[in-house]
């Protein structure tokens, strides 16, 4: 062990901590028990970060087009239209925030089968679990596999999105106009540029729709990576809820509502007799919320 690490407290009052209270040093084998439990915590917290920026990114993808499309709606249908730079420019919107989407969506998985894969093996429950729920979903959804290997598409041939379509109706009772838009995919366009899955090459081939919508697409392989998760229930593995534990043994003699309890690092500095005091302090709601 080649810092010391101890439990100790820092009082909590309106105005800011108060004070430091260290209480005793970790044995070498409560230092190698956290060590392993921090890591545990930390690999969660990563987990929920990606996933909160991919849901922040699908509602992006699913909503900037509402606000500023409303001038440009009603300018396409003056008598002086709506301009190719404008439509150029919404279409160049529209594909940076799918790549954003794209980007964390994958990002989620790949994240979930490395992470599963270093710490159980190949060979585990845990990773062929992962493998066998993302191969049903890539077999028997489209929207899934089309979503997951769009980005693919990206990286390699440009902008996915290249249609702008608008219509309208008119309500004779009232007099009022409904317009009507969204972004399409070109599956005519896709296939020319890509050398698809052979799945995805055969969904594309078949569809009934030269072009097809953007946002039902997204929705329903959003609603399908979710999925993976939940059914994955990564709160509920064994070693993220034996770290919970552990921390919340660790802790549960000193902690009150103005206390928090907190680890302190005794580093010793190469080539000096100076120590310096480092502070790390224990997500207990992230501990709480594993154990709920």
């Amino acid at each position: 062990m080649n810092e010391r690490l101890s439990i100790g407290t820092v009082e909590i009052k309106a105005d800011g901590p108060t004070g430091i209270n260290i209480i005793r040093d970790l044995s070498e084998s409560e230092y190698t028990t956290f060590k392993q439990s921090d890591d545990a915590l930390n690999e969660f917290k990563i987990h929920q970060k990606l996933t909160k920026v991919m849901n922040k990114n699908y509602e992006e993808t699913l909503n900037f087009i509402k606000p500023a499309l409303g001038n440009m709606a009603y300018k396409f249908h003056r008598i002086d239209g709506l301009t190719s730079d404008e439509a150029e420019t919404l279409i160049a919107e529209a594909n940076r925030v799918l790549l954003n989407y794209l980007g964390s969506f994958n990002m989620v998985l790949d994240h979930l089968k490395t992470f599963l894969k270093r710490k159980f093996g190949e060979n585990s429950p845990e990773y062929k679990q992962y493998k066998s729920l993302t191969a049903y979903f890539f077999d028997h959804n489209f929207p899934y596999r089309f979503v997951y290997h769009l980005r693919h598409y990206a990286l390699h041939c440009g902008f996915p999105i290249d249609d702008l379509r608008f219509d309208s109706k008119v309500n004779h009772h009232n007099q009022s106009m409904h317009i009507g838009y969204e972004f399409g995919f070109n599956s005519k366009r896709l296939l020319k540029n890509f050398d698809w899955h052979w799945k995805i090459k055969e969904d594309l081939t078949q569809t009934a729709l030269d072009e097809f919508d953007v946002n039902e697409i997204v929705k329903r392989a959003h609603i399908t990576v979710l999925e993976v998760g939940k059914q994955m229930e990564f709160k509920k593995s064994k070693h993220l809820i034996n770290a919970a534990n552990f921390l919340k043994e660790l802790t549960a003699p000193y902690k009150t509502d103005t206390i928090e309890v907190c680890l302190f690092y005794d580093t010793p500095q190469n080539d000096s007799d100076k120590l310096i005091l480092d502070i790390k302090h224990i997500p207990m709601d992230i501990v709480d919320y594993i154990l709920s």
